[in-house]
């Protein structure tokens, strides 16, 4: 979850070790389920990094951004 600014990095170790990597400053983590094995924590936060990743926009907006598609 985004935080606001200043807030740092609010998540576990190996968390903050790969948005650190990732060139995240400021997050806010919440889990369920099994998080407590490193592993599975590990896939959790990359699995909502590549979330982050997806972009939705319409053909409107791509074209007033100039992105060009083939």
């Amino acid at each position: 979850m985004p935080a606001p600014a200043g807030v740092g990095l609010a998540i576990g170790d190996v968390g903050k070790t790969i948005m650190s990597l990732a060139g995240y400053e400021d997050v806010w983590s919440q889990t369920s389920g099994q998080t407590q094995t490193t592993i599975n924590f590990a896939n959790a936060v990359f699995d909502a990094l590549k979330e982050v990743c997806k972009v939705k926009a319409s053909e409107n907006d791509l074209k007033a951004m100039g992105v060009i598609s083939k």
